[in-house]
Order: C-alpha cells, then sequence, then structure tokens
C-alpha cells in the first residue's frame, strides 16, 4: 500500500524491525506495482534464511545493556559505551525522539536487556508538555516491571522538543534556543521540573529491581553553554539555571521510596559522571 510511506506507519515500525516497503501506486498490477511487490518477496526471503540460519547457531551472546542517547549528550553515551563493552557487555544506544523510548521499553519487558542507563529521559518532557518527542505514557515503565537494574539520569529533561513554527501559543512567551532547521527547544521551567520529579519518582517506585537516580549537579543537557531566546530569536537569558534545575531534585527527593539518589558536582557529559553511572550499573550486575 502507498500508506507504508506516510506517517500513519511510523510507530509500527520505528520501534520494531519490521519493514515495509510502499508501492508506489494502489494496489493494480503494472510494471512498477510487480516490481516493488518481488522486490518485498525477495526482501522477505533473505530475511527468513537469514533467521533459520541464526537459529541454528549455538554461539553466546553478550549480555545486552540498553542506555538511551541524544546528540547533545554525546560525550557521555561515548564513554559509558566505552566502559560497558570493556567489561564484555554490549551495548544498544536508544535515540530519545519517541520512537526510541518505545524500543527501549518493548526490548526491557521482552528481557533482552540486561540492565538500562538511562542516560536521556527527555521523551518525559515532551510527555509532560506536548511536545513532539514523545515516547507515551510507558516510558520509564518496563524494565522497572522486569527488575532489571536501572541507573536513571535526568538527561535532556531541561528541554521540551518542537518543530519550528509549530509552537503552541500556550507557550509563546517562554525561553526557547532554535537547535537547527527542524527542531526549537523550550527551556523547561520550575514548575514542569517539579512535576517531572515527582512522575519519574512514581514510575521507578513500583520496580521490582535495582534503581540510582543520578543526578549532574553541574547541568542536565550540553545546552548549558547557551543563551535562551524569544519565539523570535532575540537573546533574553541563559540556559543555565541550576534553581529552576534543583526543583527536580527536590521533588525526586520527596516522592522516591525505592532505590536511592545520588548527587555528584559534575556535568552531564563529564568523564567522571559517566564513569560513576557505569560503576552504578555494575554494583547491582556484577556484586
Amino acid at each position: 500500500t502507498p500508506v507504508a510511506a506516510t506517517a500513519a506507519v511510523q510507530w509500527y515500525v520505528a520501534e520494531s524491525d519490521i519493514a515495509m516497503f510502499p508501492t508506489i501506486g494502489d494496489i493494480v498490477l503494472n510494471r512498477i506495482t510487480k516490481a516493488v511487490m518481488e522486490n518485498a518477496a525477495f526482501a522477505v526471503t533473505g530475511m527468513a534464511t537469514s533467521w533459520d540460519k541464526r537459529c541454528i547457531r549455538t554461539e553466546d551472546h553478550q549480555p545486552l545493556i540498553g542506555v538511551s542517547s541524544f546528540g547533545n549528550l554525546q560525550k557521555s553515551v561515548d564513554r559509558i559505551t566505552k566502559w560497558l563493552e570493556a567489561r564484555g557487555y554490549e551495548v544498544m544506544h536508544f535515540h530519545a525522539s519517541g520512537p526510541g523510548g518505545k524500543a527501549l521499553e518493548n526490548l526491557a519487558g521482552q528481557g533482552e536487556l540486561t540492565g538500562v542507563i538511562d542516560l536521556t529521559t527527555s521523551e518525559l518532557t515532551d510527555l509532560l508538555t506536548g511536545g513532539v518527542y514523545s515516547a507515551g505514557d510507558g516510558r520509564l515503565r518496563s524494565a522497572g516491571a522486569a527488575g532489571i537494574p536501572q541507573v536513571v539520569v535526568p538527561g535532556a529533561i531541561d528541554h521540551t522538543n518542537w518543530w519550528v513554527g509549530e509552537c503552541p501559543e500556550r507557550y509563546k512567551s517562554r525561553e526557547f534556543y532554535q537547535y537547527n532547521v527542524e527542531i526549537l527547544l523550550m527551556r523547561t521551567n520550575a514548575e514542569e521540573m517539579a512535576a517531572l520529579g515527582q512522575m519519574m519518582a512514581e514510575r521507578l517506585n513500583d520496580a521490582k529491581g535495582p534503581v540510582t537516580v543520578m543526578i549532574p549537579t553541574q547541568g542536565f543537557s550540553q545546552h548549558i553553554i547557551r543563551e535562551t531566546q524569544d519565539i523570535d530569536g532575540n537573546a533574553i537569558g541563559s540556559w543555565l539555571q541550576p534553581e529552576t534545575d534543583q526543583a527536580f531534585t527536590d521533588t525526586m527527593r520527596q516522592h522516591l521510596t525505592h532505590g536511592r539518589i545520588v548527587e555528584l558536582d559534575f556535568h552531564i557529559n563529564d568523564h567522571e559522571f559517566a564513569d560513576a553511572c557505569v560503576e552504578e550499573l555494575m554494583k547491582s550486575l556484577e556484586p
């Protein structure tokens, strides 16, 4: 169907290994649609053959760790990945743009992940505000329900993602930064930080496995080096707002009853913070 080329199928494809072939035109046989269908048939045959070969292998797999990621947290993501791989783990990155968070939750629920370093929990900010990178209400639930050890970080929760030109009217008096030609970032305020602290704590309280919340007090994203702007692009302030971010920590401390909170006097992209996240996960995986 031509619908396979539209956004109507994005959630089915993005969080899975499903491949869809748009037929270019509606379903009537001609040389174009026949070619597409033949290609799809050959692809299915190839995938089935590969699957059959994998099923008869006896090789042992390294345990797989899920790490949620974002471009502005790449320094920390890379450092975490380096040390996990050095310890004999496979690592899978989940880009926190909606489908990534859904995929993380799905694989955790299926028992495919041994542990999670949830470095980038920003999809929860978009869930709260209605931003375009929400992963839905299932975020930060499945790993806990599966009893998987979790290290959770408020990475990049300091902003909501909007498409440029599509920020809702009710938010237009807020602080922003235009990240690129497509994405407009809205700085999270203290009220939203407090709501996120409570939301995350309540979800983590339901976890059946070990939980540690690691909080970098020197900033939750790389954007602290930037100035904030009004909706028209005029500089109005600093992205670095420790008092605003503290609202998250204070509320998390009030509501978290399962697991523990560790505050570290580092920025989220500092090597020391990334190393501490790995060491914290290892306490649960390699006691």
